[in-house]
């Protein structure tokens, strides 16, 4: 039996995600956003936060300029 792990009948599923350095990974997230808000079915994902590996990271700038709560941890500087 496949269960789901989100019920869009609850409400949006909340995306809190893992960003890389370069910040690509969160551009495609936003760019989704956008292609699927225009759409019928609306858009069934909001973004709440975003977590990132290097606190001078693209993705944490990114995230900074649209307001979204975010995390970074220096995994390099964590390891020494």
């Amino acid at each position: 039996m496949i269960v789901p792990i989100h019920n869009p009948f609850k409400g949006k599923l909340r995306v809190f995600g893992f960003a890389p350095s370069s910040g690509k990974t969160l551009w495609k997230v936003l760019e989704l956003e956008q292609e699927l808000a225009k759409t019928c079915e609306g858009l069934p994902f909001e973004v709440i936060g975003v977590f990132s590996d290097n606190p001078d990271s693209q993705a944490i700038k990114i995230a900074k300029q649209y307001n979204f709560p975010h995390v970074s941890l220096d995994i390099r500087g964590y390891y020494r």
